[in-house]
């Protein structure tokens, strides 16, 4: 069933999808020392799949052997200067 203000009724699944592959993209960045890894993208990514898409998060989680760490990692002071 269609939700309401939803194109193809299944739109939170892709986005949340979406996000959850860029994460994964990302953390493989991270893992080959690139110069392309942008941490706080990542993190941005992790807290709206978490807050606004939270029972998807918890299904990619459980349903992929390789998944990344999906919570948000706190900020340094450093980083937030």
């Amino acid at each position: 069933m269609k939700q309401p203000n939803s194109i193809t009724g299944r739109d939170g699944y892709i986005v949340a999808q979406a996000l959850y592959q860029a994460i994964k993209y990302q953390e493989s960045l991270k893992d080959a020392d690139s110069t392309h890894y942008e941490w706080s993208n990542q993190q941005d990514m992790k807290a709206i799949l978490n807050n606004q898409f939270p029972h998807f998060a918890q299904l990619f989680e459980l349903s992929d052997p390789n998944s990344p760490n999906l919570t948000d990692e706190k900020r340094t002071e450093k980083e937030t200067a």
